[in-house]
């Protein structure tokens, strides 16, 4: 999954280079020669991570979440703090929002409100 070696690219990036940032040109193989890092090591570090497990959650605990309850009314989005993540039987990542559900990340927990109301929308049309 690109998203996991692009989550993990960013966070070696921040650990070893003292001026990374999100605008940093540093992706091109190329030492900046504004640090120590180089894309093509970063690189290579977070797909040798990614191809023997290492995976990168979603979120952490604390974080800000959006989630879909189910109600009388249908599915609203509800935002709420995340306080609990495990792995069910079947090793999917539950994530837990206070007040609001508990579910998958990308199913009905999301990291911004517009993901969870275009997750609604989508379920609305499945139904009619």
């Amino acid at each position: 999954m690109d998203n996991i070696r692009e989550k993990l690219v960013e966070l070696i990036a921040q650990k070893v280079c003292d001026t990374w940032s999100e605008s940093c040109d540093e992706w091109l193989p190329h030492d900046c020669g504004k640090c120590y890092a180089n894309d093509c090591l970063i690189s290579q570090i977070a797909d040798h991570l990614d191809a023997n497990g290492v995976t990168v959650l979603p979120c952490k605990l604390g974080d800000t979440a959006w989630g879909i309850k189910r109600c009388n009314l249908g599915n609203v989005v509800k935002q709420g703090e995340v306080y609990q993540m495990y792995f069910g039987e079947d090793m999917r990542l539950c994530i837990c929002v206070k007040n609001v559900c508990r579910g998958e990340w990308g199913v009905n927990v999301f990291g911004t409100k517009e993901e969870a109301e275009e997750a609604v929308r989508k379920m609305a049309k499945k139904e009619e």
